[in-house]
């Protein structure tokens, strides 16, 4: 929470207060809409192919690792699919 707080404060010009409260409202907001429309819980990990901790990996490394990703699962379906 603490480095979001600060990435808003930076990026947004929010104090500690705004940003925290946008941050709280927003994934309040998130959660409830994934619960009424999916049913599930979003914190659950097992609805993830990827989680990246953005304090230890730069948004660059971040971007680059999602793209290997997807280029990786996209070349695997259609073989996967292929044998069975």
């Amino acid at each position: 929470m603490e480095l979001r707080i600060k990435y808003f404060m930076e990026d947004r010009g929010y104090t500690k207060a705004e940003a925290e409260k946008y941050i709280v409202t927003r994934e309040n907001n998130r959660k409830a809409f994934v619960r009424k429309y999916f049913n599930t819980d979003m914190a659950d990990p097992m609805h993830y192919d990827i989680i990246i901790n953005t304090e230890k990996v730069s948004i660059i490394a971040a971007t680059e690792a999602i793209v290997v990703a997807f280029n990786q699962r996209r070349i695997r379906k259609p073989a996967e699919a292929a044998t069975g």
